[in-house]
């Protein structure tokens, strides 16, 4: 089969390069925020769930006092707890599924949680 002479693209050569195109753009595009949450347990039992996109301050009672969370922007962080070390305070805001701080002394640990998660794309 022939072809005409300066055209070197057929139309299924076309077709391949614009899928290829949009899979490369996939990682790209945002991901959606809706649903994550903060799960927060002490001394390993669920006491308390909060939405990532509802901004706020907490208290979240342990063994030793309490803890007190931030919510702002997306992201959770502590701000305040009664540990001597405060590794959880200096941890800093956690906002992606599957992140967590903990705070061994006070058998404390928020994890962001979500329904959907894509957890990598494989092209």
């Amino acid at each position: 089969m022939r072809r005409k002479k300066g055209n070197i693209w057929r139309p299924c050569d076309l077709l391949i390069v614009g899928m290829v195109l949009a899979l490369a753009a996939l990682p790209l595009l945002p991901r959606g925020e809706e649903g994550k949450t903060v799960e927060i347990k002490v001394e390993g039992e669920t006491v308390r769930r909060l939405p990532l996109d509802v901004p706020g301050d907490y208290t979240v009672p342990t063994g030793n006092g309490e803890i007190a969370l931030r919510v702002a922007d997306g992201a959770v962080a502590v701000v305040s707890s009664p540990c001597p070390d405060q590794t959880c305070v200096h941890t800093g805001a956690r906002r992606e599924r599957g992140e967590a701080i903990v705070c061994l002394p006070e058998q404390f640990v928020a994890e962001i949680t979500g329904e959907s998660e894509v957890d990598a794309y494989v092209g």
